[in-house]
């Protein structure tokens, strides 16, 4: 249900995010995909409703309120990707961090289960025109990045990486999250947090307008004040 309020007002979230600890972060960037439209002579998959609304209103938050760089990419063709992750091989220094996020559909090749991507112009049955997860972990490893998250909104998309325990920064009552944050931004990282494992997971539920994993990501972030490390996203999440 929606409830209509009469008050006005104006909230300013364009500035940066000020510095609670004594950290050099590095600068931060984000690529964010969103894929609704496919090109149905190539393809018998359906458009999706949301992928584009997740995409747009994620990069927003990352850009206003965490100070990311961000790139939105919507509709995006296989070379769209492609040309995109290579741009950054120039612009990532080894004291930054990217965000990598997809939200479109995906499948998983049966025989190798290798999992994919599906751009816009994919074909059926040709996977050499998807969007593989060695593909991007081999675009990956180009980076000189510190720290590399890819969170990705897509069916099967769980086969991209193997699954580790996680403990999290704010256990046991920490007193001093400046130092465990300082350990942990020492360390180069590539970590990634999926909508589902080898399954298939909406778009939308109920004709909403965001998918339910993108749903409960943006609430996340909206109302996250401090540091968030990875293993906490991924555990508020699910």
């Amino acid at each position: 249900d929606k409830i209509e309020f009469n008050k006005t007002e104006t909230v300013n979230i364009q500035s940066k995010p000020t510095k609670k600890y004594d950290i050099e972060w590095g600068e931060y960037y984000a690529i964010v995909i969103g894929n609704n439209v496919y090109n149905d002579n190539t393809s018998n998959l359906s458009n999706l409703k949301t992928a584009i609304n997740d995409a747009e209103k994620i990069g927003s938050i990352l850009e206003n309120k965490y100070g990311f760089t961000t790139e939105v990419i919507t509709n995006a063709t296989r070379e769209d990707i492609f040309k995109t992750l290579k741009k950054y091989r120039s612009i990532l220094t080894e004291n930054d961090n990217l965000l990598i996020y997809y939200a479109g559909h995906g499948t998983v090749e049966p025989m190798t289960q290798e999992g994919y991507w599906l751009p816009v112009d994919s074909k059926d049955n040709q996977e050499w025109t998807w969007f593989s997860n060695q593909d991007l972990i081999r675009q990956t490893k180009a980076f000189n990045a510190k720290h590399i998250i890819v969170i990705a909104d897509s069916c099967f998309s769980g086969s991209l990486f193997s699954s580790v325990e996680y403990r999290s920064a704010y256990e046991d009552n920490n007193s001093n999250l400046e130092n465990v944050f300082y350990n942990m931004n020492r360390k180069k990282t590539r970590v990634a947090i999926t909508s589902g494992n080898y399954e298939f997971v909406p778009d939308s539920i109920n004709n909403s307008d965001h998918s339910p994993f993108a749903t409960v990501l943006i609430d996340i972030l909206d109302t996250n004040e401090d540091v968030l490390p990875a293993g906490d996203l991924f555990s508020l999440v699910r």
